[in-house]
């Protein structure tokens, strides 16, 4: 081989020598560009999960703690009545009876009695219940509301002449 044509080898040879390490170079650009998206995916993903457990735990805060259900026991017509509220609802499949929002409305001789009992918040390890209630008669109304917190026992939240309200442990359902 002639001095040219070595020359033209070694021309030739380094060409492919720096196509080839072009193509490499674009070769570790797209795996390094694949690895950022990637990690991008996995810091997505992650604050993702990490909203979705905050949200459950805010949610978990916002839900009563103890089961209960409330106790109205009136004394109207000259006789005693009573009657009991609860709801259920199914957390992992497992029920759970509380009392969440109610209101009820008594009718009797001595006028008409109004309560009403909502879920507020569960805050120092209690669950808080508003308890509002108004009784009328001839003389006109009388209404208060107050919060009441539940540890799990029997609590008289209002008490009145008529009416006696309380939280308390759901009875077995039959």
């Amino acid at each position: 081989m002639n001095g040219a044509a070595r020359l033209s080898v070694f021309v030739v040879l380094l060409f492919l020598a720096g196509c080839g390490s072009q193509a490499r170079v674009e070769a570790e650009r797209r795996a390094a560009m694949a690895a950022r998206e990637e990690a991008e995916a996995a810091r997505a993903e992650a604050d993702a999960a990490l909203a979705r457990a905050r949200s459950a735990q805010a949610a978990n805060e916002r839900r009563q703690k103890f089961e209960c259900e409330l106790i109205v026991k009136h004394r109207t017509g000259g006789g005693e009545g009573s009657n009991s509220h609860r709801t259920t609802r199914y957390d992992d499949g497992k029920p759970f009876s509380a009392v969440e929002n109610v209101t009820t409305t008594i009718k009797g001789e001595k006028g008409v009695l109004k309560f009403g009992v909502k879920f507020k918040e569960h805050r120092d390890g209690k669950d808080v219940y508003e308890v509002s209630a108004t009784e009328g008669d001839a003389k006109g109304e009388h209404s208060v509301t107050t919060d009441k917190q539940y540890e799990g026992k029997p609590l008289v939240i209002y008490e009145s002449e008529q009416a006696t309200l309380t939280l308390q442990p759901p009875a077995p359902s039959k």
